[in-house]
């Protein structure tokens, strides 16, 4: 009897474990919002909750209201940030939110509750109101304090609060707060010191977090330059309880972080002033290839010309071709293309027509006649009132708009500057890089992967988090994968001034690497930085600074597709830390935070390469060939010896491991030296070898020592996949 007992307290303590891990925040906003690109929800809160490994899902408070949230595993809880207090269908939001509470969702409240009246100002009952809030251990009083002269701050919680900026001076205005539930914590209080009344602005339950309005962050009156007060990492990661669950991360990859780069192909036809150019008019292309690409073939790179600049019908010419065919031939060059015409703002021409753009003709350098181009000679009135920083919807305007040319044709048009055994891989989006769903599905339908937007700064001009932007954003349901960082364009006050500013990149890429990995590296720029010395030099010299990182270098496809997978990973928890990974697309890293003491045990673990601890969290490389990865943290001290060697990092990114006889052999494939870390060998010579189709390239002979750590490194060219094998054997 003793031992079913037993049994039943072990089964009972699995079933709390088992089950797949929520990873889904659904975000409301109201229908009157601007463009949710613009909303504090997106701009603020979503990359932090990336960090954690949540997602968010957008949704209207004018949509139903998702019954099947309430019963979704995948739904971690729910998320507002409303600027007003009133909503279309406040019981019925009410309603639901109780029952997503009584399920075990969790809410995060910033600025108002968005439910206190209906759209007609019709108030609602205040009890029905503290109904839900007491679920979420708050209370709401009814005393508005709008001057805040005597208001005092008499306690901060100085690891949730004043975290990129100190709340001080006048004070913003307050509604009075307190906590309902023994289990509420105060994080930040007030006191109006004339009556000595207390407000808790800042508060966290076991199912929910609170925070007032104007409280969350700062926004200069001037220029609405932001920085928080909250400290997102700590308040989410205490409300999602986000400590005990693994994270899909798209930073790293074999241990390091990830490099990448693309251009955009602006400025492909612009003469360079650079001193070694200018006399012979030759194109910023040409620059780039010769000064940029060329010399660094351990670094690759993505191309996105722009069709018009290529195609003679349009703008093109006989030397941008060749300058097209010369960079693609180059084994680290990736092709993509940057649309046809090159829109400026994507939304003009959701419902275009040609009388539409004929307004905006006059802008066009129209090469051929046509009836088309005629239309628009001697102006007429602008009837659209574009919102981007340009005077006309798109760079080029030879010919009528038509969105699928902008996509499939424009990628076999760039195909045929292509050596064989390449093709076009993506769309690198172009003008306000904000393109509409259809837009979106329209590159998807054509067989591309498509990056750009988010213009990530983190430097002395941008000191916030919140110009850190979330991996990507989930549009009318097509999905559109952020760059990791900005262009230079940011940096040169829209490419008219400080044409060195580019420099200042390596501000935002050391930024996001510590004290958290926030970004993969990634330099992304256009091809008119070849035009101007100072712009170039900057180039070279975030090149240069690349070159001298431990980084693993990948194509921009790949990155895409890594990003992509990180919204489609699942984790089904099958013990205590331990976990299946599933889903997952092409990412092959996995993050567990406050894990210095924590390691994987690769006795049990099923499709991993290895592990690396960086900045007290344990990043678990992935196998790729392997669909269902597995694999369970213990204490570091509860393992004496690994069982078997293990990948610690590489440059390469290494699959389809195997071991045997105490050695190893997997495939490879990267660009520049192979230079790899493994732990686990035993104590003695080891030789390291990097064969293609069965012929040797190159063989290193190494020494591993008594915490078998074997460090080598592989001349070799693996732009292509190598085989490598490390054996037994060696001459020291």
């Amino acid at each position: 009897m003793r031992w079913l007992v037993l049994f039943a307290v072990l089964v009972a303590g699995l079933a709390v474990h088992a089950g797949e891990l929520p990873r889904k925040v659904i975000a409301f906003h109201h229908p009157n919002d601007d463009e949710m690109r613009f909303h504090p929800l997106h701009t603020l809160a979503e990359m932090p909750l990336n960090w954690l490994g949540l997602e968010m899902e957008n949704r209207s408070t004018d949509e139903p209201f998702p019954e099947e949230a309430i019963t979704d595993p995948e739904v971690a809880g729910v998320i507002t940030w409303f600027e007003q207090n009133a909503m279309s269908r406040p019981l019925e939001y009410l309603d639901w939110a109780e029952r997503m509470v009584d399920a075990g969702k969790t809410f995060v409240i910033f600025g108002d509750f968005g439910f206190l009246s209906d759209a007609q100002g019709n108030e609602v009952d205040r009890r029905r109101v503290n109904r839900f809030l007491n679920k979420l251990g708050i209370g709401i009083g009814s005393d508005w304090t709008d001057v805040t002269f005597d208001t005092r701050i008499v306690y901060r919680d100085p690891d949730m609060y004043d975290f990129e900026r100190t709340m001080g001076g006048k004070l913003p205005a307050y509604e009075t707060y307190t906590p309902a539930s023994p289990d509420t914590v105060t994080h930040l209080k007030v006191r109006r010191m004339a009556d000595g009344s207390e407000s808790h602005l800042m508060m966290t339950s076991p199912n929910a977090g609170f925070v007032e309005s104007f409280w969350t962050h700062y926004k200069d009156p001037v220029f609405f330059k932001t920085q928080w007060y909250v400290n997102p990492f700590a308040f989410f990661r205490k409300i999602f309880r986000t400590d005990s669950r693994p994270k899909p991360d798209v930073t790293t990859l074999s241990g390091r972080r990830m490099y990448f780069s693309h251009i955009d192909g602006d400025g492909w036809r612009n003469v360079s002033l650079v001193e070694d150019y200018r006399k012979d008019l030759v194109y910023s292309s040409r620059v780039i290839l010769e000064r940029a690409i060329a010399p660094y073939p351990d670094l690759p790179i993505t191309v996105g010309p722009i069709v018009a600049d290529l195609d003679p019908a349009w703008s093109g010419t006989e030397k941008a071709q060749q300058i097209a065919r010369e960079i693609f031939a180059l084994p680290q060059v990736e092709a993509a293309h940057h649309t046809w015409s090159h829109p400026f703002e994507w939304a003009f021409f959701e419902d275009y027509t040609p009388e539409k753009e004929a307004a905006f003709l006059r802008f066009y350098n129209i090469h051929e006649p046509s009836p088309w181009g005629r239309v628009g000679k001697g102006g007429g009135d602008v009837a659209y009132n574009l919102k981007a920083a340009y005077d006309q919807p798109r760079g080029f305007g030879s010919e009528p708009f038509d969105l699928d040319k902008e996509f499939g044709p424009a990628a076999d048009y760039v195909q045929q500057f292509l050596p064989a055994g390449k093709r076009v891989e993506l769309v690198l989006w172009s003008g306000n890089t904000s393109p509409t769903p259809r837009m979106i599905k329209a590159s998807r339908d054509a067989g591309l992967l498509n990056i750009n937007g988010g213009d990530a700064r983190y430097d002395p001009e941008y000191p916030s988090l919140s110009y850190v932007p979330p991996v990507g954003r989930m549009n009318g349901g097509q999905m559109q994968i952020f760059a990791a960082a900005s262009n230079e364009n940011t940096y040169t006050d829209l490419w008219s001034d400080r044409f060195y500013g580019f420099r200042d990149l390596i501000h935002t890429l050391r930024n996001t690497e510590k004290p958290r990995r926030l970004k993969p590296v990634n330099v992304y720029y256009h091809m008119y930085t070849g035009e101007k010395e100072a712009s170039l030099a900057a180039l070279i010299g975030i090149l240069d600074w690349a070159r001298s990182q431990r980084l693993t270098p990948v194509t921009t496809s790949r990155y895409v597709r890594i990003a992509e997978g990180f919204y489609s990973t699942r984790f089904d928890q099958v013990g205590e830390r331990h976990w299946r990974v599933l889903d997952r697309g092409a990412l092959q890293t996995v993050r567990y935070d406050h894990a210095a003491d924590l390691v994987v045990d690769m006795a049990s673990a099923k499709g991993v390469l290895g592990f690396t601890h960086v900045q007290n969290s344990i990043y678990v490389a992935l196998d790729a060939s392997v669909k269902v990865p597995e694999f369970r943290l213990v204490p570091a001290a509860q393992i004496v010896r690994q069982p078997r060697p293990y990948l610690v990092d590489a440059r390469w990114d290494i699959r389809n491991l195997k071991l045997a006889g105490g050695g190893a052999a997997f495939e490879a494939q990267g660009f520049g030296a192979g230079e790899m870390q493994w732990r686990g060998f035993a104590p003695g010579r080891w030789r390291v070898e990097a064969s293609r189709n069965g012929t040797v390239l190159v063989a290193r002979d190494v020494t591993t020592g008594p915490d078998g750590l074997l460090t080598a490194t592989l001349e070799a060219d693996a732009v292509e996949p190598l085989l490598v094998t490390i054996r037994p054997g060696g001459e020291g």
